[in-house]
């Protein structure tokens, strides 16, 4: 009888010994496949290197904390939903002050930009592990305010100008998109997504302007409507929090 005691405590202890062995092997893939609908994930967007236009000056610039998402999961498919903001302050030149006698040539602007995009899209990863590839599309709407102080005087023709520039633009947008994401761990992940936008674009200047053949202050409105591409080469670095 003591013998049989002891062969069913050594089996029970080798039993207990072996089940977080088998919890970790059920609770792996699950981790690596998302199989379940319902997992949500919620991202801050900590780094950007978009393409911009400041003023007429075309480049690119770098934005740190300046995103939020969401996306609702289902296995390899996700429903995202975001918010980027992208605020800029820019010189370009030296000021000489308003007053109209400049040397030619001579360009001055100074001001700032606001750049606010609303999004909604849809997502899939691929292949297993926790570096996964994935591509989706995107479509949301643009929204820029610029306002910038500027003097200038042209080489071709000598009537400086100073004055300041408002404008508005509204883009609805298709934006593919692809990236990548690292998961180390259950419930956090880095995320790196780079964007190409397809863009309708509308937009209203006024500039207030004044010159030193007409010193009277005036106003000159017009509207632009054009379409165009645009690739955003980082637009999203994220950590997310998965629950």
């Amino acid at each position: 009888m003591a013998r049989g005691h002891l062969v069913l405590a050594v089996a029970f202890s080798i039993g207990l010994l072996h089940c977080p062995a088998v919890a970790q092997r059920v609770k792996y893939p699950v981790l690596q496949e998302e199989p379940r609908c319902g997992r949500h994930e919620i991202g801050v967007n900590l780094f950007s290197w978009i393409k911009t236009n400041n003023a007429g000056h075309y480049g690119s610039d770098q934005f740190f904390l300046n995103g939020l998402q969401y996306k609702l999961h289902c296995g390899k498919n996700a429903w995202r939903v975001g918010v980027d903001l992208f605020p800029k302050r820019y010189v370009f030149g030296a000021s000489l002050g308003p007053g109209g006698d400049y040397p030619t040539p001579h360009s001055y602007q100074a001001g700032s930009v606001r750049d606010a995009r609303f999004r909604v899209g849809f997502q899939r990863s691929f292949g297993k592990g926790k570096v996964k590839p994935f591509a989706g599309m995107d479509v949301g709407f643009r929204y820029i305010t610029e306002e910038y102080d500027f003097e200038g005087a042209a080489d071709f023709v000598y009537n400086p100008s100073w004055g300041t520039i408002r404008k508005t633009t509204e883009q609805p947008f298709v934006a593919p998109l692809v990236g990548i994401n690292y998961r180390p761990t259950e419930h956090w992940s880095v995320t790196v997504e780079a964007t190409f936008y397809a863009i309708s674009s509308r937009s209203k200047t006024d500039r207030t302007e004044r010159s030193y053949i007409y010193p009277e202050e005036r106003t000159h409105s017009y509207s632009q409507n054009e379409n165009g591409l645009l690739l955003d080469p980082l637009r999203m670095g994220a950590v997310s929090y998965h629950f």
